[in-house]
C-alpha cells in the first residue's frame, strides 16, 4: 500500500536529483500560494493600505490595525504558521516605510502610531547554523525570539532591530542604529550597537541627556495610548509616500 510518507519521500528524491523538475515544482508552489493569498490582500485593504509591491508571507498570521499603511517594497515574513493566533501584529495608525523587512520568530508587535523610515529591518528569526555541512537554506529557522515595539515609536532610515528586544513606548531610534537590547520608554537611541543618549522627563517637560536624567514616575502605556487617541484620533497618513501607483505629488 502506497502511503503519504512514501509519496513525499519519492517526490523529495525526484526533486533532489532533477533541477528542472525542482524549479518547475517551486514555480507551481509559488503560484498556488499567491492565488491562495489573494482573498487576504483584498479583505485587509479595506482597513489598511498595503502597497501593491508589498510581499507578505504567512497572511493568516498577520494582524493589521485600522488606518495603517504598509509601504512599497516591504516584506512581512512570518516563519511559524501553525496555530490560530496572529504573530505579526501592527497597531492602529502605523506607517511602515518603504523596503522594510520584518521577519517573525515567536512574535513581532508594533503599538499604535509607530513610524518607520525606509530600509528598516526587524529581525526576530534567523536560519539555523548548527551544522555547517548542511546548506543553510535547508536547515530551517529559529523562531524563539520576540520583538515588542511600544506605541508611538519612530525609527529613522536604515534602523535594525535584532533578536529578542523590547523597545519602550514613545521612543526614537536614530538612522542607522542597530538595537540589540531592551530600550526603556521615552528614550532616544543612536549608534551601533544602539545606546540611549536621552530620556524624556515629564517633570522638566523636555528631553534630557542620559547623564542628567533621574528616574521618575511615568505614565503607563495604556494611558499614553489613550492620550494619543484623544489628541489625534485617526490621522490621514501619507499614502503618496508609500507607493508610486498614482504618480508623484
Amino acid at each position: 500500500m502506497v502511503t503519504l510518507d512514501r509519496i513525499k519521500k519519492g517526490l523529495k528524491k525526484q526533486l533532489s536529483q532533477h533541477p528542472f523538475v525542482c524549479l518547475l515544482f517551486s514555480r507551481s508552489l509559488a503560484i498556488y500560494y499567491g492565488l491562495r493569498s489573494l482573498p487576504y490582500r483584498f479583505i485587509r485593504n479595506f482597513n489598511a493600505y498595503i502597497g501593491s509591491t508589498v510581499k507578505i508571507t504567512g497572511w493568516s498570521k498577520v494582524k493589521l490595525g485600522l488606518n495603517s499603511v504598509i509601504a512599497a517594497g516591504t516584506w512581512l515574513n512570518v516563519n511559524e504558521r501553525d496555530g490560530d493566533d496572529a504573530t505579526l501584529c501592527i497597531g492602529k495608525n502605523c506607517f511602515i516605510g518603504r523596503n522594510n523587512f520584518i521577519t517573525v520568530g515567536q512574535k513581532v508587535t508594533f503599538g499604535d502610531y509607530c513610524l518607520t523610515g525606509s530600509n528598516c529591518s526587524f529581525v526576530g528569526s534567523s536560519h539555523n547554523i548548527d551544522d555547517p555541512m548542511a546548506p543553510y537554506i535547508t536547515t530551517g529557522v529559529d523562531t524563539a525570539a520576540a520583538i515588542t515595539i511600544g506605541a508611538n515609536c519612530f525609527f529613522g532610515y536604515g534602523v535594525m532591530v535584532i533578536g529578542a528586544v523590547t523597545i519602550g513606548y514613545g521612543s526614537i531610534v536614530g538612522a542607522g542604529a542597530v538595537v540589540l537590547k531592551d530600550i526603556p520608554p521615552f528614550s532616544i537611541v543612536i549608534g551601533n550597537p544602539g545606546r540611549v543618549i536621552k530620556r524624556y522627563s515629564f517633570a522638566a517637560k523636555c528631553w534630557l541627556n542620559i547623564d542628567d536624567y533621574v528616574e521618575e514616575k511615568i505614565i503607563s502605556e495604556d494611558e499614553y495610548v489613550r492620550l494619543l487617541h484623544k489628541k489625534v484620533g485617526y490621522y490621514p497618513l501619507p499614502i503618496s509616500a508609500a507607493s508610486s501607483f498614482l504618480g508623484d505629488i
